[in-house]
């Protein structure tokens, strides 16, 4: 990548663009529980919160990024009624959401891969079935 700079200004135009639109994430459950928080505060609470999620204490910052956005978005003003609901229900639908799902999806390849789908009605495979 560090060859072919346009690769790599793409590469990075979207994993910002994921940064962004995670913490903008965060700001709508925020906002659907009540509570309506700046960009720069928002911003502070949720690279807090990654930065200490980096740290490898738990798998995917389990427990960690939910104390560190709460508690600092507490302090930013937010009643912490609100903060727990709104990072709990942006952590439900960001980290144990996609779970299941990636595993859904997972099985429905491994299962279109299996042995007994790719051998035809004679027991050889075909090639509409490979």
């Amino acid at each position: 990548m560090i060859t072919n700079r346009r690769t790599l200004w793409w590469a990075f135009s979207w994993a910002g663009l994921n940064w962004v639109l995670d913490a903008a994430c965060l700001w709508v459950f925020l906002w659907s529980f009540g509570s309506v928080v700046s960009p720069i505060d928002l911003l502070v609470a949720y690279g807090l919160a990654n930065i200490f999620a980096v740290i490898p204490l738990t798998p995917g910052g389990l427990g960690v990024i939910e104390g560190v956005l709460i508690s600092t978005l507490s302090g930013f003003g937010v009643p912490n009624s609100q903060a727990i609901l709104a990072v709990l229900a942006y952590r439900l639908v960001n980290f144990w959401l996609p779970i299941p799902l990636g595993g859904a999806a997972y099985a429905s390849v491994q299962w279109r891969r299996s042995p007994l789908r790719a051998e035809g009605p004679t027991g050889t495979a075909t090639s509409q079935d490979v």
